[in-house]
């Protein structure tokens, strides 16, 4: 029998991407989503850019949309126990 992160991995690869309930619990869900709203308010998020190296900018009329990069190297409580699961995905 597939998998939870097999179905995933398949899906991504067939369709691009891969819709599941409840792939975290929604205590994980409500953790990360105050720790990141925390984050934002703190002024941790950065505008998005479009393009690479020299080419890289802030275009708002094409993305305008703030990202936070998590760090593999340092990540928290929730943030592990999500990378975990989404490497749960990688390595099916």
């Amino acid at each position: 029998m597939e998998s939870i992160s097999e179905r995933i991995a398949s899906e991504v690869y067939e369709k691009s991407y891969s819709i599941v309930d409840d792939f975290i619990s929604e205590e994980l869900r409500v953790s990360l989503l105050k720790e990141q709203s925390e984050l934002l308010e703190a002024g941790k998020f950065r505008m998005a850019a479009v393009g690479k190296g020299e080419k890289k900018q802030v275009r708002t009329e094409i993305r305008n949309d703030q990202v936070l990069w998590i760090d593999a190297e340092h990540l928290n409580k929730y943030e592990k126990q999500y990378w975990s699961k989404v490497d749960e995905v990688r390595q099916a």
